[in-house]
């Protein structure tokens, strides 16, 4: 009998801890009552903190903007059946005149018991696959903004398409109470509104210059060690104005380009009611493009200090060029509420690993196919140490002439393309013999005694017998 009563307490006592470790796991919770600070549950402290500037009241759209004030990727609330009583700051408010708000006082603490509210994690309005020629987008509810009902929703939507949607789907309701939800998903059929967003082609001359920075170091270091002074001043010249032309037109442009994105963000309106997820998405590209630009800076600067043999400042580069990896990217959020729209995940990636492969100097894309791994980045410090070495700028990794099965249509395209040269050659080689005379007179001639009469210089040789130019053949 007690063999067999023992794995059933083992059971019980399994399913008991686990309960107990559900009802223990930390929320995302605010207690909330009229007239009094309202309360977070901080996470990390686990303990409920005062939310400064609350107090107001206790309505469902309030504790929506106080969820999406303190913590992440929550868009609405829900009201637990169960009370709180906690030591708590009551606030007396009074109104005067010429203000708007409320003016608060806050008053002598006291115990008193709130009500708790659970914030739920943001489930998106379900995805809406759109025909051909049309489009789909989400508008979500901010954390300045409110739930509303179905046909406000579609209000906006239709506001945001220029037209009557082609069709719509709800996110999931704010409460029990009323129909109101935080999102709407819709596809139109309207041509879309041009977002102009423009993917900047990186420097061809970059890599030209750090050959030529190269090539100059090893020569500014032979020059030193033969103590040739002259020359190695003039090399070391050469290499300051070589290592600043190329550091200027990249700093120039990142600093120009986030002076770009700075305002563009400024049109969008982070303090309104909705986001649009294209509008978000498209101001997130801005952004990390311009990461990539620096990126792209650093790793000239990686290169300069390789070629150069400064150790020193290549390392701090090399450090720099690591936190470009993938796993890095959700740093790069640029302020824009991408969390807000999950989906988008993989297209991030996707934009992110392409235009970090079309703007890495001295590599072709090609060779890049490994910067979505979790190390692809350390992997690309490695392989620019391969190529950048003391004096020398490898072209091993750039990109490579025709493939072999192209090889054929190549060579015949090069024989067609050198035998039409030599025909237009002959060509103009019978009519330079057959106009040889006539070209004496043209119209260069003439350039020529207008630019002596100008500079108050002209002699005999200059001055044309008019009477042996052809007729037809010089037009004054």
């Amino acid at each position: 009998m007690r063999r067999s009563v023992a794995p059933i307490i083992g059971v019980l006592f399994c399913l008991y801890s686990l309960n107990e470790a559900s009802s223990h796991e930390p929320k995302k919770l605010i207690l909330c009552r009229d007239g009094y600070l309202a309360k977070w549950f901080h996470l990390a402290e686990n303990r409920f903190e005062n939310l400064e500037g609350s107090g107001y009241n206790c309505s469902m759209d309030y504790l929506s903007f106080l969820c999406r004030s303190v913590y992440g990727n929550v868009l609405h609330v829900e009201r637990q059946n169960a009370t709180l009583k906690v030591a708590a700051t009551s606030v007396a408010t009074e109104y005067v005149p010429g203000y708007d708000q409320p003016v608060k006082a806050e008053m002598k603490k006291k115990l008193v018991n709130f009500s708790k509210y659970k914030c739920l994690e943001y489930k998106p309005a379900p995805e809406l696959k759109a025909p051909e020629g049309a489009w789909t987008d989400r508008l979500v509810a901010t954390k300045y903004g409110k739930c509303e009902s179905e046909g406000e929703w579609i209000e906006r939507a239709e506001d945001h398409c220029r037209k009557e949607l082609v069709k719509h789907a709800m996110g999931e309701r704010c409460d029990d109470i009323f129909d109101r939800y935080v999102d709407i998903t819709f596809v139109c059929d309207k041509e879309r509104n041009k977002y102009h967003y423009h993917v900047v082609a990186p420097a061809t001359t970059d890599f030209a210059v750090i050959e030529e920075y190269a090539k100059v170091a090893q020569e500014y270091e032979d020059a030193i060690r033969a103590n040739d002074t002259d020359t190695g001043d003039r090399l070391f010249g050469r290499l300051v104005y070589l290592i600043k032309a190329v550091k200027q037109s990249n700093f120039s442009y990142t600093m120009d380009k986030q002076i770009e994105i700075e305002y563009r963000r400024m049109e969008i309106d982070f303090d309104g009611e909705f986001f649009s997820r294209d509008t978000i998405f498209e101001t997130w590209k801005e952004c990390v493009s311009n990461a990539v630009y620096r990126r792209y800076y650093d790793l000239i600067n990686l290169a300069l200090a390789l070629v150069g043999n400064e150790t020193s400042e290549a390392d701090m580069f090399a450090n720099r060029t690591i936190e470009y990896g993938l796993k890095h990217l959700d740093s790069m959020h640029c302020h824009a509420p991408i969390f807000l729209f999950p989906e988008l995940r993989l297209q991030m990636e996707y934009f992110y690993l392409d235009y970090c492969k079309d703007h890495t100097p001295g590599i072709d894309p090609e060779h890049l196919g490994f910067l979505g791994e979790p190390d692809g980045h350390e992997k690309l410090v490695a392989l620019y140490r391969e190529i950048f070495s003391p004096g020398l700028a490898s072209r091993r990794y750039l990109k490579k002439p025709p493939s072999e099965e192209h090889r054929p249509i190549y060579y015949a395209f090069s024989s067609a393309l050198v035998v039409l040269v030599a025909v237009v050659g002959v060509l103009t080689a019978a009519l330079f013999a057959v106009s040889r005379k006539v070209r004496d007179y043209h119209m260069g001639d003439h350039t020529v005694i207008y630019n002596r009469f100008n500079s108050g210089y002209i002699d005999d040789k200059d001055i044309l017998d008019m009477e042996a130019v052809p007729e037809g053949t010089v037009s004054m």
